[in-house]
Protein backbone atom coordinates (compact mmCIF):
# COMPACT_ATOMS: atom_id res chain seq x y z
CA UNK A 1 0.00 0.00 0.00
CA UNK A 2 2.98 2.52 0.94
CA UNK A 3 4.70 1.85 -2.28
CA UNK A 4 1.74 2.61 -4.12
CA UNK A 5 0.93 5.97 -2.70
CA UNK A 6 4.76 6.91 -3.03
CA UNK A 7 4.16 6.13 -6.48
CA UNK A 8 1.17 8.03 -7.04
CA UNK A 9 2.82 11.12 -5.12
CA UNK A 10 5.71 10.67 -7.67
CA UNK A 11 4.07 10.84 -10.79
CA UNK A 12 1.74 13.51 -9.96
CA UNK A 13 3.16 17.05 -11.13
CA UNK A 14 4.12 18.00 -7.55
CA UNK A 15 5.28 15.44 -4.88
CA UNK A 16 7.21 17.50 -1.65
CA UNK A 17 9.25 15.99 1.04
CA UNK A 18 9.47 18.06 4.14
CA UNK A 19 12.87 17.85 6.33
CA UNK A 20 15.97 19.78 7.57
CA UNK A 21 18.01 19.18 4.28
CA UNK A 22 19.92 22.31 4.76
CA UNK A 23 20.84 21.00 8.42
CA UNK A 24 19.68 25.05 10.09
CA UNK A 25 17.54 23.17 12.41
CA UNK A 26 14.06 24.46 10.23
CA UNK A 27 12.12 22.46 8.23
CA UNK A 28 12.51 22.80 4.49
CA UNK A 29 10.81 21.60 1.44
CA UNK A 30 11.98 19.39 -1.44
CA UNK A 31 9.73 19.15 -4.55
CA UNK A 32 9.66 16.99 -7.58
CA UNK A 33 8.01 19.72 -10.12
CA UNK A 34 6.88 18.94 -13.66
CA UNK A 35 8.33 21.15 -16.36
CA UNK A 36 7.30 19.63 -19.43
CA UNK A 37 8.12 16.09 -19.94
CA UNK A 38 10.55 16.00 -17.81
CA UNK A 39 10.92 16.95 -13.58
CA UNK A 40 13.02 19.34 -11.34
CA UNK A 41 13.96 18.38 -7.94
CA UNK A 42 14.12 21.73 -6.08
CA UNK A 43 14.84 23.25 -2.44
CA UNK A 44 12.57 25.43 -0.81
CA UNK A 45 14.49 26.65 2.19
CA UNK A 46 12.75 27.76 5.24
CA UNK A 47 15.02 31.07 5.01
CA UNK A 48 12.75 31.47 1.41
CA UNK A 49 15.51 30.56 -0.52
CA UNK A 50 14.79 28.38 -3.91
CA UNK A 51 17.59 25.67 -4.75
CA UNK A 52 18.05 23.79 -7.55
CA UNK A 53 18.97 20.29 -6.77
CA UNK A 54 18.50 18.57 -9.97
CA UNK A 55 17.20 19.62 -13.40
CA UNK A 56 15.91 17.09 -15.64
CA UNK A 57 14.99 14.14 -13.73
CA UNK A 58 12.54 11.48 -15.64
CA UNK A 59 11.12 9.90 -13.03
CA UNK A 60 10.32 5.76 -14.36
CA UNK A 61 8.51 2.67 -12.78
CA UNK A 62 9.61 2.31 -9.10
CA UNK A 63 10.93 5.82 -9.12
CA UNK A 64 11.40 6.80 -5.49
CA UNK A 65 11.80 10.33 -4.05
CA UNK A 66 11.94 10.35 -0.49
CA UNK A 67 14.10 11.08 2.62
CA UNK A 68 17.13 8.38 3.68
CA UNK A 69 15.71 7.07 7.03
CA UNK A 70 18.00 8.16 10.27
CA UNK A 71 18.90 4.26 10.11
CA UNK A 72 19.92 4.15 6.90
CA UNK A 73 21.78 7.17 7.11
CA UNK A 74 25.28 6.50 7.96
CA UNK A 75 25.35 3.91 5.12
CA UNK A 76 23.91 6.10 2.85
CA UNK A 77 26.80 9.04 3.76
CA UNK A 78 29.23 6.44 3.98
CA UNK A 79 28.81 5.50 0.38
CA UNK A 80 28.64 8.78 -0.64
CA UNK A 81 31.62 9.63 1.30
CA UNK A 82 30.65 12.17 3.40
CA UNK A 83 31.37 12.72 7.07
CA UNK A 84 29.33 10.90 9.59
CA UNK A 85 28.87 14.82 11.18
CA UNK A 86 27.41 16.09 8.00
CA UNK A 87 24.61 13.28 7.83
CA UNK A 88 23.80 13.32 11.41
CA UNK A 89 23.31 17.32 11.22
CA UNK A 90 20.33 16.81 8.20
CA UNK A 91 18.22 15.43 6.46
CA UNK A 92 19.70 13.69 3.44
CA UNK A 93 17.40 13.14 0.05
CA UNK A 94 17.45 9.56 -1.99
CA UNK A 95 15.67 9.40 -5.42
CA UNK A 96 15.52 7.39 -8.30
CA UNK A 97 15.33 3.78 -8.72
CA UNK A 98 16.84 0.55 -6.91
CA UNK A 99 19.31 -0.08 -9.80
CA UNK A 100 20.35 4.02 -10.71
CA UNK A 101 19.96 6.28 -7.92
CA UNK A 102 21.28 9.50 -6.33
CA UNK A 103 22.03 10.94 -2.54
CA UNK A 104 21.99 14.26 -2.37
CA UNK A 105 23.67 15.96 0.43
CA UNK A 106 23.47 20.10 1.25
CA UNK A 107 27.28 20.59 1.77
CA UNK A 108 26.27 24.26 3.34
CA UNK A 109 26.16 26.27 -0.23
CA UNK A 110 24.67 23.75 -2.69
CA UNK A 111 23.47 19.53 -3.14
CA UNK A 112 25.94 17.58 -3.76
CA UNK A 113 25.04 14.33 -5.61
CA UNK A 114 26.61 10.94 -5.53
CA UNK A 115 25.30 8.34 -7.76
CA UNK A 116 26.83 4.63 -5.47
CA UNK A 117 27.28 1.93 -7.84
CA UNK A 118 24.76 -0.08 -8.21
CA UNK A 119 25.34 -4.37 -7.71
CA UNK A 120 25.13 -4.69 -11.39
CA UNK A 121 27.86 -1.92 -11.73
CA UNK A 122 30.18 -3.16 -9.12
CA UNK A 123 30.35 -6.98 -10.59
CA UNK A 124 31.29 -6.32 -13.93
Amino acid sequence: MFSIALLAAVTMPNATIMGDFDRDGRMDRVRLERKGEAYNIVMYRATGDVEPVQRGVTPVENFKFKKVSREARGAACQAASVSRYVCDAGDVLEYGTASDYVIAIWNGSRFVLHRPLSPQTAAS
